[in-house]
């Protein structure tokens, strides 16, 4: 009998690492460790970028538009729409990315000097946002956009782990 407890404590504990270290495995090979959104202005290419996903608050945008070009960085945050239930304030639910309105954050300006390098540090909260980069010199006006979106990962292991173990009860006797 002692031998089938001393079994369950040894199952018990692999299988609570096992469902801590999987996850947190898999969260950073998913993320984007580089931080990093790169435009480039001096090719007439139709990008279209793809929605990132950041684990960092800071963000840096970067990239390459001719000498003298004034670069101008939009940065929109996303609301959701409140919509209220009966039972509590906030309906909790998926959120409903074609409801809701972006909203103005803040805005950047640069202007490109000889290298034709641009980098513009900016700063994201938990949350979705839309960053508009548009580069104005003498040949016109070029817009290009992308969506990103901050995830903290500590808040995510945290309701993971949560939900996970909530209702475990380790009492072994």
């Amino acid at each position: 009998m002692v031998n089938n407890k001393g079994f369950v404590k040894i199952l018990i504990i692999v299988l609570v690492l096992s469902m801590i270290i999987l996850p947190l495995i898999s969260a950073v090979v998913s993320a984007d460790d580089d931080n990093k959104i790169v435009f480039n202005f001096l090719e007439d290419t139709e990008d279209i970028l793809e929605p990132k996903i950041f684990y960092n608050k800071d963000i840096t945008i970067t990239g390459r538009a001719l000498e003298n070009t004034t670069i101008n960085i939009n940065k929109y945050w996303y609301r959701l729409p409140r919509k209220k239930s009966i039972i509590s304030k906030e309906k909790s639910q998926e959120p409903d990315y074609d409801l809701g309105k972006w909203i103005f954050s803040c805005g950047f300006s640069e202007i490109v000097g000889a290298s034709q390098i641009f980098i513009v540090p900016v700063r994201i909260n938990m949350g979705k946002y839309k960053i508009e980069v548009t580069a104005i010199n003498n040949n016109g006006e070029i817009t290009k956009e992308i969506v990103v979106e901050y995830n903290d990962k500590e808040q995510i292991n945290k309701e993971f782990r949560t939900r996970i173990f909530g209702d475990l009860d380790l009492n072994i006797e």
